[in-house]
């Protein structure tokens, strides 16, 4: 390691112990307005996502995406798909269930010690018995180093979207550090967030959402591009671009208009970015009555997903799609039509089941209030009395996960990647009854069982021949439309708007990250990777 490198890495570990956040973002705010080439210094809006080791990070898509800066995966996606990241190549049994990986021989640890198939095969098991959240690590049996540089993954059963969901999402933890951990969400401080990737934590502050990171210049992957990633306290995040405060912003449902404008101002480039996020209305179904169908057909009956579509966002985002896939996805069923909108059946319905006789409490956060009052709105206008509470969203998750609501707002990505995505969140694995298929952050069904679903969302999970699986996923979507065990109101259009004299060469890629993040900021931008070792 050069002297240069040792440097920065020791400022990165006194910043972690020491150094206060707000000096470090001025002292490097003032200093790098117009860096270039290797003291290029990348600025986005902050917001605090959670402390980015790999127990620590808020389990949805941009916490995930700190984190990975820092820790790498086997396999990646770039710009066309699925690559090898620690893994030079992997190869798979004839029934599918074992893949034994090759490593790159040149990956070291941020303090340098050498990332072996010993370190990939520990993380594995660590991850497994400590419930990584990000990961359903329970279709992996085993994981055992062959050698130095090859580790064998065996798998309960063949699993379709492994190289995308496990392999590409589970991050290789260094065993020398972790090894006598038997509490990972102790450990903090810089041993927690030792990784290979191709950046190290310089500072974090979670009471302004801040982060300061520098380069790895020594990452095996090529050298990188950019000196320091700093995520920023900022206002107005719209403003900040404007004025060069901050070099790049997605952008989503009211911002969509300052993207229009920004589209003629020659100093910034837009990336028309998937409809990979959804906001929909989900249904506890403990409840006697929600777990009804005609009860859950009564409230679909009174919501026109056009106009909240167009009245209430604008026209910035998508109508909600009763397969709940988004559009652009090509696992998308085509023939399933969009929820009619007939406040006639609803009033049929409502007096037919009975929901006239109680009042139901609908839970939102701030930013979806328009779409809770909405709801209860027209919900009155069937006869069906509905209530609004709105409240912060680490509060409405835990009311969620713990089953006590009766209706929500509940927005996520993920959506657009692999179709596994409808198991995850409405089946139950084999033999199992009230157990999600994968962890909260991924499988939010709240009790909705189908024995079809179910056989259906198995049967796709190990087909290897994509018409066959593609048959499954149609059906299941057909399903999921008649039974509807949540609506889906919308799905947001999306920009990713940047700086291209500060950097350039920003992608979607296919699918989404990690298990389907649709997100523009791929740790591979930072790097050159026509100069990999």
């Amino acid at each position: 390691m050069s002297r240069r490198s040792a440097i920065l890495l020791a400022a990165a570990a006194a910043a972690l112990i020491g150094i206060p956040l707000g000096a470090l973002m001025r002292r490097e705010h003032a200093s790098s307005r117009a860096s270039t080439g290797r003291g290029r210094v990348v600025r986005f809006a902050g917001q605090d996502w959670g402390y980015p080791s790999v127990f620590g990070f808020y389990p949805r898509g941009p916490g995930y995406m700190h984190m990975s800066l820092l820790f790498d995966t086997l396999t990646w996606k770039d710009e066309h798909g699925v690559m090898g990241l620690l893994a030079r190549s992997w190869r798979v049994s004839p029934d599918r269930r074992t893949y034994t990986f090759t490593l790159r021989a040149n990956v070291r640890w941020h303090d340098g010690a050498r990332l072996t198939a010993h370190d990939v095969a520990f993380s594995i098991r660590y991850l497994r018995k400590h419930a990584f959240t990000w990961t359903d690590m329970r279709v992996i049996r085993s994981a055992e180093a062959l050698d130095d540089l090859t580790v064998a993954v065996e798998l309960d059963r063949p699993h379709a979207p492994f190289l995308v969901d496990v392999a590409g999402a589970v991050p290789v933890i260094p065993a020398h550090v972790w090894r006598g951990v038997s509490d990972p969400r102790k450990l903090s401080g810089r041993q927690a967030v030792l990784g290979s990737g191709p950046f190290v934590l310089a500072a974090y502050s979670r009471t302004h959402g801040t982060y300061s990171y520098v380069a790895n210049e020594h990452y095996f992957l090529g050298r990188p591009k950019v000196a320091r990633l700093q995520y920023v306290a900022v206002g107005d995040s719209l403003l900040a671009l404007k004025t060069g405060d901050i070099h790049a912003l997605s952008l989503w449902s009211t911002l969509l208009d300052g993207a229009t404008e920004l589209r003629g101002d020659g100093r910034f480039r837009v990336l028309d970015g998937p409809s990979a996020w959804m906001l929909r209305l989900v249904f506890n179904h403990a409840d006697a009555d929600l777990r009804r169908r005609d009860v859950r057909r009564a409230f679909a009956y009174t919501i026109d997903l056009n106009e909240i579509a167009c009245r209430l966002r604008h026209g910035h985002v998508l109508p909600g799609g009763a397969g709940f896939l988004p559009p652009g996805s090509p696992w998308r069923n085509p023939d399933i039509p969009p929820h009619p909108y007939d406040l006639g059946q609803a009033r049929a319905l409502a007096e037919a089941t009975g929901l006239t006789n109680r009042r139901f409490t609908l839970l939102t956060t701030p930013p979806y209030v328009r779409e809770a009052d909405y709801i209860a709105s027209q919900a009155g206008k069937a006869g069906i009395a509905v209530s609004v509470r709105s409240l912060p969203p680490s509060t409405q998750d835990a009311l969620l996960r713990e089953g006590k609501f009766e209706l929500a707002i509940d927005g996520h990505g993920g959506i657009a990647g692999d179709p596994d995505v409808l198991r995850k969140q409405f089946c139950f694995p084999p033999g199992g009854t009230g157990v999600p298929a994968s962890p909260i952050g991924a499988g939010r069904s709240f009790g909705y069982a189908d024995a079809e679903v179910n056989a259906l969302g198995l049967a796709q999970l190990v087909e290897a021949d994509e018409d066959k699986r593609r048959a499954s996923v149609y059906k299941m979507q057909e399903i999921l439309a008649r039974d509807l065990p949540t609506i889906v109101l919308w799905y947001p259009k999306t920009t990713f708007v940047y700086r291209p004299d500060v950097l350039d060469g920003w992608f979607y890629s296919p699918g989404g990250l990690a298990g389907g993040i649709p997100i523009a900021t791929n740790k591979l931008v930072y790097i050159d990777r026509r100069t990999a070792r």
